[in-house]
């Protein structure tokens, strides 16, 4: 079983997305961290590990094209960790794991992006004081990414492939940039 098996996880129309459902919980209060400690490593872990979402075999249907989405923004950003700061979680990041664990009320099973798995892992790290690795952070942080536009795309488009009802309808549109 891969990584990416149940693993689904800031992109500003994913975002504006995911910020129109339903009022979540206030999510956990995070450390915020100066930007000025990004560590080349981390850089270097999260470039890996969308290389290997980019290889995997996923349980999930990626006919929105999130995998390339993901290389695209990651590659946008220089490789940058879009949710973590020196191993922690922003605000963004809680409030996305809030959302999604709030997926039921769009008729979504949180557990089809890995909610809960997700929002332990971040909740665990925004109390902590131990730092995650930088695989593990930079798996983290792409996981976080795919359940942001798997879900986006989900709420967006619907899960079911109208084709295989026997409807014609106009091909997904690309996941949001």
């Amino acid at each position: 079983m891969g990584r990416y098996r149940t693993h689904v996880t800031p992109l500003p129309l994913a975002l504006l997305v995911l910020a129109t459902g339903p009022a979540a919980p206030a999510p956990t209060e995070a450390v915020e961290v100066p930007v000025d400690v990004r560590s080349p490593w981390t850089d270097l872990a999260v470039r890996t590990e969308v290389e290997t979402l980019r290889s995997a075999r996923l349980a999930w249907s990626d006919r929105r094209g999130v995998r390339e989405a993901v290389a695209r923004f990651y590659a946008a950003r220089d490789w940058t960790p879009a949710w973590l700061l020196a191993g922690r979680p922003t605000r963004a990041a809680l409030g996305v794991a809030a959302v999604l664990a709030g997926a039921e009320a769009r008729g979504l099973d949180p557990e089809d992006y890995g909610a809960p798995a997700l929002a332990d892992a971040l909740a665990g790290l925004a109390t902590s004081v131990a730092l995650l690795d930088d695989g593990r952070a930079a798996a983290l942080d792409v996981g976080l990414t795919v359940a942001a536009l798997r879900y986006a795309g989900d709420v967006r488009r619907g899960r079911v492939d109208p084709a295989l009802l026997g409807h014609e309808l106009p091909p997904d549109a690309a996941p949001p940039d």
